[in-house]
């Protein structure tokens, strides 16, 4: 990077600031910028953190946007390109279903890089600067950032484990001809060797419209997806839905909030019952209407949790209780429309139901 682009480079490095979550990274990184602002920029506030869009070993892409909550600055994340017109940047930046040019109104900004086509190349003369360059180490009585390691953490990792294995299968197939032979056994509950599946001891795919179950689901999708889902179906069973066709929106409602205890594909944070919703929405004609037009409502798509829901027609935080308290909504609403504050008594996501 020095042998590139950069002028001065910084090592932060403390064994305290191990065993850190995603929360316990960006505190001690902002505490760092904070240093840099005061003690190299000398308090200038004109400037950009540019980050990569996450991480391949966590892979959350949490941290810059929560550097971003951190020093209490805009962030524009999945940035793929930059040009600088009448005396400002426009940035592009990828959003659900397309990309989006925009301009930051301040500085500073946080922008994460999800693309960059234009490949620095280091010169003769920087890789011999860069050889002789004096990186400059900081630790953690340099920067005195709050929240740091395990302890200062909001999570704890109880669990790693691999992905369990797919019951999906992939099959090369040369031409239309032996794709219909393929079609036709399956149709037909037969293996490659053309024995039935009782014959063949072997579980053949069955398409979802000759399934005797509308509601199985045991061909797709990992194990715990399946289990998962066969919950759900005796749920509904149970509620004498017959075919899925027949689940409405407020159906839909009444199983989330019966399914808390029961489903792990989620969180569930703990929230007590007569506390006032914590995900407010300043103004929802601006969503409905503006949002609506410009970016079709991309919080509907980019919360993880599914907190955010069309009844009757308009955008409702309609399920708080779910919330990961990631604040994905407050960071990337394009109107800064979403007001995010901390649940009364506390609380928050189950992570170890995840």
């Amino acid at each position: 990077t020095l042998g590139r682009c950069a002028d001065q480079a910084i090592l932060l490095t403390d064994r305290s600031l191990g065993g850190a979550d995603t929360y316990a990274t960006a505190n001690p990184l902002a505490s760092s910028i904070r240093k840099i602002v005061k003690e190299i920029f000398n308090g200038d506030e004109n400037y950009y953190v540019i980050a990569g869009m996450q991480s391949v070993d966590g892979d959350t892409a949490q941290v810059p946007a929560q550097v971003a909550e951190e020093l209490q600055i805009s962030c524009a994340a999945c940035v793929t390109d930059c040009q600088y017109e009448n005396g400002g940047f426009i940035f592009t930046k990828i959003i659900s279903g397309g990309s989006q040019k925009l301009t930051l109104k301040q500085t500073p900004a946080v922008l994460t890089v999800a693309d960059f086509e234009y490949p620095l190349y280091a010169s003769f003369t920087r890789t011999r600067w860069a050889r002789d360059f004096k990186l400059v180490t900081w630790s953690n009585d340099d920067i005195q950032a709050t929240d740091i390691g395990s302890k200062g953490s909001k999570t704890n990792v109880i669990q790693v484990f691999p992905p369990e294995k797919t019951t999906r299968k992939q099959q090369k197939i040369e031409d239309v001809r032996e794709l219909a032979e393929i079609i036709s056994r399956k149709l037909a509950g037969k293996d490659e060797s053309g024995a039935g599946e009782q014959d063949s001891g072997q579980k053949t795919y069955v398409l979802p419209a000759h399934r005797s179950d509308p509601f199985d689901r045991s061909y797709e999708g990992k194990q715990k997806e399946v289990n998962d889902f066969a919950i759900l179906a005796e749920k509904l069973k149970e509620k004498g839905v017959a075919h899925p066709e027949e689940i409405t929106d407020e159906l839909t409602e009444k199983l989330i909030e019966e399914c808390k205890g029961t489903l792990p594909a989620k969180a569930y944070a703990e929230h007590r019952e007569e506390q006032p919703n914590h995900v407010l929405i300043s103004d929802l004609d601006i969503c409905n209407q503006e949002c609506r037009t410009s970016y079709e409502i991309p919080c509907l798509t980019f919360c993880p949790a599914g907190v955010y829901k069309m009844i009757d027609g308009k955008l409702k935080a309609a399920n708080p209780s779910n919330c990961l308290h990631c604040k994905c909504c407050q960071r990337k609403c394009p109107y800064q429309n979403v007001q995010w504050t901390v649940p009364e008594g506390g609380g928050g996501p189950r992570y170890e139901r995840m």
